[in-house]
């Protein structure tokens, strides 16, 4: 799944200029090309984690930003996660314990020259329990989301050629992603355990910002271009018929 998006600068200036005499308006365009700043946006695979307190690796892939496009500004990055935990909760103690529980999973992603690093730390409600001595109590389907964006957006060099494929053939990046689950436990009272069963989804969507090369406008801009000289031809016709 990708989107694409396309802002220009002086939008204004342009839609005056083509309203007004059509040799200004390829001038103007002209020189709007080069001011051009686009983005266009991938989304990972989706991984599914299963895990308990042991640190679990995996990749998130898309595709990289395609060289033919232009000159690649940034990168902006975005890592989303849910999680779904189960918590069963025992009192081992001669004396009665109260408290809260919950289950935070921490999701790490960073790039294959560990230039970059962001991941969501995801926390679920604080769930409140109050055991007699040798009970305990399950709280079950707790769901917790989040997401980050790191340090984006990625603008250093390094980083950017990471990102970017030869043209037309751009492949893909993968991204390592880790993640770590454990059981908060705040607890008064007797000896207290806790232990959890947690499932997860993690992805990362990416957006390029780049700009086009010089003297090479985009394709509805040539278009544009075009309609202003052909306006200026018939415009210039109109007023030898006129002075006729």
């Amino acid at each position: 799944m990708f989107h694409f998006d396309l802002v220009r600068n002086s939008g204004s200036s342009v839609r005056k200029a083509i309203l007004g005499t059509s040799v200004a308006a390829g001038v103007i365009l002209g020189s709007n090309v080069a001011n051009a700043q686009l983005t266009i946006g991938f989304t990972s695979n989706t991984v599914s984690h299963s895990t308990e307190f042991v640190p679990t690796t995996d990749k998130l892939t898309f595709s990289k930003f395609d060289n033919a496009l232009g000159i690649l500004q940034k990168v902006s990055l975005t890592v989303n996660g849910s999680i779904t935990t189960s918590i069963h909760v025992t009192n081992s103690a001669a004396t009665p314990s109260n408290g809260t529980v919950r289950t935070e999973s921490q999701a790490t992603v960073t790039d294959p020259l560990s230039l970059l690093s962001l991941g969501p730390d995801i926390l679920t409600p604080a769930s409140p329990y109050s055991l007699g001595v040798g009970q305990s109590a399950d709280f079950n389907n707790i769901n917790g989301s989040g997401s980050d964006t790191g340090a984006s957006p990625y603008t250093l060099g390094t980083i950017l050629a990471e990102f970017t494929g030869p043209n037309g053939t751009p492949g893909t990046i993968s991204l390592g992603l880790t993640t770590l689950t454990q059981t908060l436990l705040a607890n008064t009272g007797g000896n207290t355990s806790a232990s959890q069963v947690t499932t997860g989804t993690f992805s990362a969507s990416v957006v390029y910002t780049y700009g086009l090369r010089s003297g090479v406008p985009e394709p509805n801009m040539m278009m544009m271009m075009g309609a202003g000289t052909v306006g200026a031809v018939l415009f210039a016709s109109r007023r030898r018929r006129v002075r006729k």
